[in-house]
């Protein structure tokens, strides 16, 4: 049965939320049933972050029950790509191949990060010290994983050549 609202009740927040639940579903639909087509150079460090990122995100998906298989196919595939194993220790930067719709999946994921670091930051008494490291901690984290991801690691090839 459809919930029935009142239109003179609705505001333009409202609007925005369900157009971003609804471009997030879409989203989540077409990941990992694109071409892999676009090749990210991430470094060890953006690498290690994504890889812990991904365990728990996995870890969050298995308490929900209609969560599609291509959800998990793409996490599995992109935990075994950026995960520091000893054989790809010493690699400081790796190439990894995304479709479109998992990249734009990846940063949307980023930017609520930061979003939401930035929204409980401001919360925080002054003696919450650990959770204020913390969360700076995880927030250049993610600045950093978004900018590598934006920029598919071309910025990394100007500054080694100035």
């Amino acid at each position: 049965m459809a919930k029935v609202m009142n239109p003179n009740a609705v505001n333009a927040m409202t609007i925005v939320n369900a157009k971003s639940q609804a471009k997030t579903m879409q989203m989540i639909q077409k990941i990992g049933r694109g071409k892999r087509k676009v090749q990210v150079t991430l470094s060890k460090g953006v690498r290690g972050y994504l890889s812990m990122y991904i365990r728990e995100s996995k870890k969050e998906y298995s308490k929900y029950q209609n969560v599609p298989e291509n959800v998990y196919s793409f996490l599995n595939y992109f935990e075994k790509e950026t995960e520091i194993t000893k054989e790809n220790k010493k690699v400081k930067e790796k190439n990894i191949m995304l479709s479109f719709e998992e990249l734009d999946y990846l940063k949307m994921n980023l930017k609520d990060i930061l979003a939401n670091i930035e929204k409980n930051r401001k919360t925080l008494k002054w003696y919450e010290i650990k959770k204020k490291l913390g969360m700076s901690y995880t927030r250049k984290q993610s600045e950093l994983a978004l900018e590598e991801l934006t920029n598919r690691g071309k910025n990394k090839e100007e500054k080694k050549k100035k």
